[in-house]
């Protein structure tokens, strides 16, 4: 056959956006894939990021950490920990540390006509005091009006089993929850963003792929192999959530099946009632229903059932804590705090420390200014820094720590240190003062955060657990000191890892401490509220 008569691929037509009557924007230079996990946003990421003209972000969360110092290593982190070699979307090169995350946007921009990022709602309830879904919407209408967004949704009962394996520390209450908030935030943003269309799962096939690139004006280098049809089935699929031990928790969680039962199909019917006023071929509202049905009927009838299903359990007592960005497990607080997320907002190194650092330089660690119980000290081997050593004779909690001077209220204080283990793998960063405080437990040997609680009106945002060259680690914690603290203290607890962290000591076990930094940023100046 000769070349002359050798159709080209698809991907290499030339492209006509008047053939997609999709309503996004052909010139904007931003794209945002935003939808519950588990909605289709990865499969329609890396459909798009086949394009020689795209690079999205696979769940970078500029809108919670657009002022991380430490995105770069951390984001590169999270993919490495889940198994993906570097590719696009999932690596970003080391030059660029340093960089917040819109300045890396910018970066990529001068490579790729289009640069976003894709955004996986999970069922993490709230950071920082707000529901991720509306931090979301108030940041990128201040960033990012002009650009495209491609809402995903996925039918709850389908979302909600797919989302139990992915999440499986978190109840079937705060998973219902999460499904009913993205899917509100869904709508809202198809109202408030003027490029945006939405995308069913089970209607992603290749012409769809094709109409959604054409109008962004790109070429896809995708086939048919690349999807997997998803034909709809409600019955099937609420018998399969039914049939599931899934659906015993949520009917513990509402208090019997048959409101677990009716909660379900409330979901499914708003699932099909939005959907169904979706135009296959424009991926967007047909006329007529726009504004009248979206406010009379389908967001009053998501925040009812949103409602029920947090009438009972109220907000999840659940702490999601990160560890060099891969999240570790969940904690359930107990009855003596209640937490509805972890801030993954707040990164190590991200404040603007404006008090400078509160504490001494290393070496007075050995002086007068830090007080002991159940420990001693000698200056380090290597460097600035002291030794810890358990007191033999000593019982109870061993503890080092300074009396700190903490600016007015409002303020965001990030507590760190660097330490080396001499026999002793669990420390605890402690702050605050007897009445008011924050701490973490840090497992050195499983690099995890294995507990977080917090006392009084203090309020914790952040644990931090960083490995470092020569078997030294950095530990972080950050958190919300009330008003009125009085005689604030940094604290660190040598511990074998038990709650109450009483044990007999060994003269042979110990911690190398270096490097305590204590530092402040105004609320605001982090994006706490």
């Amino acid at each position: 056959m000769s070349a002359e008569l050798v159709p080209p691929h698809p991907s290499e037509t030339p492209i006509d956006r008047r053939r997609s009557p999709i309503p996004l924007s052909g010139e904007a230079t931003k794209l945002f894939l935003v939808g519950h996990a588990r909605s289709g946003t990865t499969i329609t990421m890396d459909l798009l990021n086949s394009c020689r003209d795209v690079a999205l972000l696979c769940e970078s969360n500029i809108h919670l950490r657009h002022w991380s110092s430490t995105f770069v290593s951390d984001f590169n982190q999270q993919h490495a920990e889940t198994g993906y070699f570097p590719q696009k979307g999932r690596y970003l090169s080391l030059d660029l540390t340093g960089q917040p995350p819109l300045k890396i946007l910018d970066h990529l921009a001068k490579s790729y006509r289009i640069v976003g990022e894709k955004i996986a709602f999970g069922p993490h309830g709230m950071v920082m005091g707000r529901y991720a879904q509306d931090i979301f919407l108030d940041f990128h209408l201040s960033h990012f009006m002009d650009a495209n967004y491609l809402f995903t949704v996925r039918p709850p009962s389908e979302s909600l089993l797919s989302a139990r394996a992915v999440f499986p520390g978190a109840g079937a209450g705060v998973l219902f929850d999460g499904w009913l908030r993205s899917l509100d935030a869904v709508i809202a943003g198809s109202r408030l963003f003027p490029n945006n269309a939405i995308l069913p799962l089970e209607w992603l096939d290749e012409t769809t792929a094709r109409r959604i690139t054409d109008a962004l004006g790109v070429s896809g280098r995708f086939g048919a192999d690349w999807f997997r049809p998803i034909p709809r089935d409600r019955a099937a699929a609420v018998d399969k959530l039914v049939a599931a031990p899934l659906f015993g928790e949520l009917a513990e969680h509402l208090g019997s099946e048959d409101a677990a039962r009716a909660t379900i199909e409330a979901a499914e019917d708003l699932y099909d009632d939005l959907v169904g006023h979706v135009d296959p071929e424009t991926l967007w509202y047909r006329e007529g229903f726009y504004l009248e049905h979206l406010d009379q009927e389908t967001i009053p009838r998501i925040r009812k059932v949103t409602a029920d299903v947090n009438a009972r359990g109220g907000e999840a007592e659940v702490l999601y804590y990160w560890v060099n960005g891969k999240l570790e497990k969940t904690y359930n607080i107990g009855g003596f705090t209640r937490f509805t997320s972890f801030a993954k907002a707040l990164e190590g190194h991200v404040f603007s420390e404006e008090g400078g650092n509160l504490f001494l330089s290393p070496e007075d660690m050995l002086g007068p200014n830090w007080s002991l119980s159940g420990l001693h000290r000698q200056p380090a081997i290597e460097g600035p820094g002291i030794l810890l050593l358990e007191d033999g004779e000593s019982s109870g909690q061993k503890s080092f720590g300074q009396f700190v001077p903490v600016p007015a209220e409002g303020r965001i204080v990030t507590f760190r240190l660097s330490v080396r283990p001499a026999g002793r793998d669990s420390v605890v960063l402690q702050f605050g003062d007897s009445k008011d405080f924050w701490f973490a437990m840090f497992d050195l040997k499983s690099l995890s955060v294995s507990r977080m609680v917090n006392f009084g009106g203090a309020r914790s945002l952040q644990a931090r657990l960083q490995p470092l060259p020569g078997n030294w680690f950095q530990l972080a914690i950050t958190g919300q000191p009330p008003a009125g603290l009085k005689n604030p203290c940094a604290w660190i607890y040598v511990s074998n890892g038990t709650t109450d962290l009483a044990y007999p000591g060994e003269p042979s076990k110990g911690l190398y401490v270096s490097d305590p930094y204590l530092s402040t940023s105004r609320a605001e100046a982090c994006g706490v509220l």
